[in-house]
């Protein structure tokens, strides 16, 4: 798996850059046979003034073409990152299981 983390807003020190990462690996590392790349993009929308202005979107793209993206705004961005992470590791498995729901063959009915 490839996590790629782009900081638009310049926000992220270096330990809270490490933090991003160790949190996406730690959650998604189960899924490293089916994701192609993750991406995580940091915004602060008020600057400096504070508040709950912190955005992350993670995207995930699986192996099998699907793109599935995550947003989660808080005070910070590493409780944003929890709660993104677990968030798309959640879809991550949903979507899995639909598709080998969608694979598996139907039982056919018995006859008495």
């Amino acid at each position: 798996m490839q996590a790629m983390i782009l900081d638009r807003s310049h926000v992220l020190s270096t330990e809270e850059r490490d933090m991003l990462q160790r949190r996406l690996q730690f959650a998604l590392s189960r899924f490293s046979a089916e994701l192609r790349s993750v991406e995580a993009v940091v915004l602060d929308h008020d600057g400096p003034r504070g508040g709950v202005d912190k955005q992350l979107r993670l995207k995930a793209r699986l192996r099998s073409g699907a793109t599935l993206t995550v947003v989660k705004r808080d005070r910070s961005v590493i409780a944003a990152a929890s709660h993104a992470a677990s968030r798309l590791a959640g879809l991550v498995t949903r979507t899995l299981h639909r598709r080998h729901e969608r694979t598996r063959p139907k039982p056919t009915p018995s006859s008495p």
